[in-house]
C-alpha cells in the first residue's frame, strides 16, 4: 500500500520527540522498536538529506543505524495494540531491497511485502494492509549494502470492520430520519396554529 491508502487518523511517528532510547531500542506513541543486528545501534537525529526525494516526508529526525553492516540486520516493531495497516520511509545510502512481514498475536506470520529502490539513496515506503491485526512487525534489508540506514515516518492505524462501518452507516441514517421527522412535525404543527389563528 501507498501513503495514501491510510485514512489520514492513523498514528505517525516522526522522532520529533522519542519516549525512550537506548542503543538497540526506542519507545514512542503505542509501539516499541528493536534493533537486531550483529553490531551498530539506533540513534534519532537529523537525516533530513536521505528524504530529500520524499516530498510527503517530514523535516528533521529520523531514525538511523549507526554502523554499516555487510549482513542485514533488522528492526523489530511490538504493537500496543494490534493494527491491520503499517509503513515507513526507509532509506540507504545505496540501491538495496527491504522486506515487511507481520505477525499475529501468536506469532504466526502474516505475510510479507517486498520492495527495492529506485536508486542508490532514494527514499521509499514500505507499507502493508493486513487481512488479520498484526502485533508485531519486522524490517529487513534483504540486500545487504552496507551502508547506514534510516528509517522515518513509521505510520500504523487498526481498521474498523464492516460490520461496525454498517452500525455507524444505519445509525447515521435513523439520525437524520428522525430529524427529518421531527422537522415536518413541526412544520405541521405551525401551520395548524396558523389556522387556528385565522
Amino acid at each position: 500500500i501507498e501513503i495514501a491508502d491510510f485514512s489520514g487518523q492513523e498514528t505517525l511517528i516522526d522522532f520529533t520527540s522519542v519516549e525512550s532510547l537506548s542503543d538497540h531500542e526506542f519507545r514512542d506513541s503505542g509501539l516499541r522498536g528493536r534493533w537486531v543486528a550483529e553490531r551498530g545501534r539506533i540513534r534519532v537525529g537529523n537525516r533530513e538529506a536521505f528524504f530529500t526525494d520524499a516530498p510527503v516526508a517530514s523535516r528533521g529526525n529520523a531514525l538511523a543505524s549507526t554502523s554499516a553492516a555487510t549482513v542485514p540486520g533488522s528492526l523489530e516493531f511490538i504493537l500496543d495494540d494490534p493494527v491491520q495497516r503499517f509503513g515507513l520511509l526507509v532509506s540507504t545510502g545505496t540501491r538495496s531491497g527491504w522486506q515487511l512481514t507481520a505477525y499475529d498475536e501468536l506469532d504466526q506470520p502474516l505475510g510479507s511485502v517486498e520492495r527495492s529502490m529506485l536508486g542508490a539513496g532514494y527514499a521509499m515506503f514500505l507499507g502493508a494492509e493486513f487481512t488479520q491485526p498484526a502485533k508485531r512487525v519486522v524490517i529487513v534489508e534483504h540486500i545487504p549494502s552496507g551502508q547506514n540506514d534510516v528509517f522515518d515516518d513509521i505510520r500504523f492505524e487498526a481498521v474498523p470492520e464492516p460490520t461496525h462501518l454498517s452500525w455507524v452507516a444505519v445509525n447515521c441514517a435513523l439520525l437524520v430520519a428522525g430529524w427529518r421527522y421531527r422537522s415536518g412535525r413541526n412544520r405541521r404543527n405551525k401551520v395548524a396554529i396558523r389556522s387556528e389563528i385565522d
